[in-house]
């Protein structure tokens, strides 16, 4: 297939997809933990996130990148248009979490629920447009927003190192260790990034599986480093503040940006923007390859659609937002469709085509 992404780009797409997940951080959104605490759950989280990409791994370097519903396919047709289908749902569902996540912090933090829905609606409609350009635009963009978010994020790191004292961050505590082990489960929990790559795969250049183990080893770095200095940084006061890592952009200084915050803003818009544009991609791809359709943006309208009105739905209130990002169901999903379903399938394929290559031997 021509026009494939490739490894850097995709690296590129992960880690902006990601990082936005990780500065809009709630910092007692399941559990309380002080900032010694987010640093080991960030070690603990890449061990999870590892653990629970091994079956996508498994599948994306045994086959090479090969199409995962034509793979699907070879168990029987309808089981790979199912497997579309459902998949297809969870992307968009994905994508409706990162709108509504976005849209809390937003309302929060930025522009204080001012023209909030109207902002998530052209949000919507770009993400759509870059749906239909393809998937190699949308990699060379995200590659310039990843340098753009990396040099924005060592100049954060830079204005306030000054003021980063280590004693700030308490030790960890015996009795702490069950909550930073549920705060890294849901952490790992939030890959869905990982699984998507299954219906791309076609289209990736390079070693997807090695691609990925660098994307979740550099990305935790990244998370424990800002922990670090946001817990150096503002101590106890930290500690107070819903989404501490914004709360560190507002105190640093870098040259002529006296606001780092300001700066961001528009930043993090964009990274909302490309990871719901990536899970619309993703959930088209899905639609068009189990129904047999032919490339349209029909699909992607449709799920911009669902996705702004499931917004709708969960962001009503910030209760109602709170029990959705909080509730249990969300890593119970991800084990199902990140982890499961994908190990299951990896098993019944390799059988079948063991049954298939012996009766062909015979």
């Amino acid at each position: 297939m021509k026009n494939k992404i490739s490894s850097l780009q995709l690296f590129c797409i992960l880690f902006v997809s990601r990082l936005l997940g990780t500065f809009t951080y709630m910092s007692q959104l399941q559990t309380t933990l002080h900032a010694g605490s987010r640093i080991v759950a960030t070690g603990v989280c890449l061990i999870f996130s590892i653990l629970s990409a091994i079956p996508v791994l498994l599948f994306l370097q045994k086959q090479n990148n090969a199409s995962f519903l034509n793979s699907v396919s070879i168990l029987s047709d309808k089981t790979s248009r199912l497997i579309g289908i459902f998949y297809a749902v969870v992307f968009l569902f994905a994508a409706i979490i990162t709108i509504t996540r976005f849209g809390l912090f937003a309302g929060t933090v930025l522009i204080q629920n001012t023209g909030l829905y109207i902002s998530v609606f052209f949000l919507l409609l770009v993400s759509i447009y870059c749906v239909y350009q393809g998937l190699q635009p949308f990699a060379r963009t995200a590659v310039i927003f990843a340098v753009i978010l990396l040099f924005s994020l060592i100049s954060v790191i830079a204005g306030t190192i000054g003021e980063c004292d280590l004693s700030n961050i308490p030790s960890v505590q015996k009795n702490e260790i069950p909550d930073i082990v549920r705060q890294a489960f849901f952490s790992a929990c939030r890959n869905i990034e990982i699984p998507a790559l299954l219906f791309i795969s076609e289209e990736i250049k390079g070693k997807a599986h090695s691609t990925v183990l660098k994307f979740i080893t550099v990305f935790s770095i990244i998370s424990a480093l800002l922990f670090t200095v946001a817990g150096g940084v503002l101590g106890e006061f930290g500690e107070q503040q819903i989404f501490p890592l914004f709360t560190l952009t507002s105190v640093a200084k870098f040259g002529l940006f006296e606001r780092m915050e300001d700066l961001l803003t528009g930043i993090w818009i964009v990274c909302a923007m490309l990871k719901t544009a990536f899970l619309l991609y993703v959930a088209s791809q899905c639609l068009q390859k189990s129904l047999h359709k032919e490339k349209t943006t029909r699909y992607a309208a449709i799920g911009g659609g669902l996705i702004f009105a499931g917004y709708l739905i969960f962001s009503a209130d910030i209760p109602t937002t709170i029990r959705l990002l909080r509730t249990w169901f969300l890593p119970a999903g991800y084990i199902i469709f990140a982890v499961l379903l994908p190990a299951v399938l990896y098993v019944l394929i390799g059988r079948k085509e063991k049954k298939l290559k012996k009766e062909n031997s015979t």
